[in-house]
């Protein structure tokens, strides 16, 4: 874990509870020394006029500042997102995992159906579990 991404993170919770300056502009100010550390200069005023438009500044920040760590897909399961990045069910080409050597490894989202997009945003409950348990009833797209 990095202190650019516990940064961020404040920022993201910040701004959900408060908005951009609702907490004294603390979310706004750790948004800034992650840009700062990147040799960047502090966000213009119109990138947190809103909720809105600073939730996207923050988005843009987490692209940047943690690429190629494997924070990207998380984000986009915890927003909801994954429509919006990868294309509406049905139509997505996908993309490609290459290996080392530049070979397709996997490929995702391709012509993925809404149930597999579904199955993004809630993790199966274990069979395992549900047997200890015999109240728990599986989650829905996994039924």
């Amino acid at each position: 874990m990095r202190l650019a991404d516990v940064y961020l993170m404040y920022a993201e919770a910040s701004n959900e509870a408060v908005g951009p300056t609702g907490d004294g502009g603390l979310a706004l100010e750790v948004v800034n020394k992650v840009r700062h550390r990147g040799n960047l200069p502090a966000l213009k005023p119109e990138k947190y006029a809103d909720k809105v438009t600073f939730f996207e500044a923050i988005e843009q920040e987490r692209i940047v500042e943690l690429f190629a760590e494997g924070h990207r897909f998380f984000d986009l399961r915890r927003w909801r997102s994954i429509e919006r990045a990868f294309l509406p069910p049905q139509t997505s080409p996908g993309f490609r995992m290459y290996d080392t050597h530049g070979a397709v490894r996997n490929t995702y989202f391709n012509n993925t159906s809404l149930l597999s997009y579904q199955r993004m945003y809630l993790f199966r409950i274990p069979p395992s579990e549900r047997n200890r348990n015999p109240n728990l009833t599986q989650n829905k797209p996994w039924l």
